[in-house]
């Protein structure tokens, strides 16, 4: 049977709207699959991205870990969440925001976020990593003007930010790392790196919390930027983007299982602690302090933890 001219175009807009909208439950699906099987949400509080593996894992449900912090550790998740895929135990948020850091305050404020997502989410071990776009200028309480890179004002106002975010979540109970900056191509912007690194490092120590050092862990021969590498199961691979900061996929993989390593290492001292009877203090010990607490790892009394080398060799 033929159609006139104005039921075809009738017929054909509604086919064309049943096509859009099979399309969109398409397009909708897929996102539902995307991050490993996560959802994404761009949450109210500008565009800071939200994911989440809503899987339960026994009566009192899994164990959570959130990772916070700019485009590396939105890569850091990535690389935890494959590290942990198939754990029922565990499950892995994000709360990163892109282009956010510790000095452009007025851009993104993570001390104020950070108060805010400690007392809304309470996860269980927080981990923190960024620090790309912090090669600039810092706004100083009280001054009109940006207190010029890396001069001791700046370092002491970037610590104080840094201070009162680790508290932000260790005072809420919960245990937290500092993932430090991978080395950098370039040589300006990898001076920065190592000057935040060392105010990650020494904040975390003082606040008891751990500190994970990636920077030689991502560098070649004599402290060299380079972008292959032998990871921990012995294969050399691209480990590094064109823009000399962030990680290649087979990068990201190897941050998450290294990170993976130092909480498991963690876990395994904390447990020791708990079940070990406490120990006397000995004669000739100086200082009286418990041995007991000095071996306690690096989430929970600050020491420094460094990433495990190439070929599976570890400095902890």
């Amino acid at each position: 049977m033929l159609l006139d001219g104005h039921k075809l175009r009738k017929a054909t807009a509604v086919a064309a709207r049943c096509v859009a909208l099979s399309l969109s439950l398409w397009v909708a699906t897929l996102g539902l699959l995307l991050v490993g099987g996560g959802f994404l949400a761009l949450a109210p509080s500008g565009g800071v991205v939200f994911a989440s593996e809503a899987d339960p894992g026994g009566e009192a449900g899994p164990r959570r870990i959130l990772i916070i912090g700019d485009s590396l550790g939105g890569q850091l998740y990535i690389g935890l969440y494959e590290a942990y895929r198939g754990d029922k135990t565990v499950k892995i948020d994000r709360l990163t925001k892109i282009s956010s850091g510790m000095v452009r305050d007025d851009f993104y404020d993570w001390n104020k976020a950070a108060e805010e997502i400690a007392e809304r989410e309470r996860a269980d071990i927080v981990i923190m990593m960024l620090g790309g776009n912090d090669n600039q200028p810092i706004r100083v309480e009280g001054q009109r003007y940006r207190e010029k890179l890396l001069t001791d004002l700046w370092k002491e106002t970037y610590a104080a930010r840094v201070e009162a975010l680790i508290r932000s979540f260790t005072s809420r109970g919960a245990r937290f790392y500092w993932v430090g900056m991978p080395i950098q191509k370039n040589a300006r912007d990898d001076a920065v790196g190592q000057a935040i690194n060392g105010i990650f490092s020494a904040e975390s120590a003082k606040a008891g919390s751990g500190y994970i050092d990636t920077y030689e862990l991502f560098s070649g021969p004599g402290g060299t930027y380079v972008t292959h590498l032998t990871d921990d199961q012995g294969n050399r691979k691209l480990m590094r983007e064109s823009d000399g900061m962030h990680f290649s996929n087979s990068g990201v993989k190897w941050l998450g299982r290294v990170v993976k390593a130092i909480i498991a290492r963690d876990d395994a001292a904390l447990a020791a602690a708990v079940t070990e009877p406490a120990t006397e203090p000995q004669a000739g010990d100086s200082d009286g302090a418990d041995p007991a607490v000095a071996q306690k790892p690096a989430g929970g009394t600050g020491q420094s933890a460094a990433a495990p080398r190439a070929g599976g060799t570890s400095t902890p």
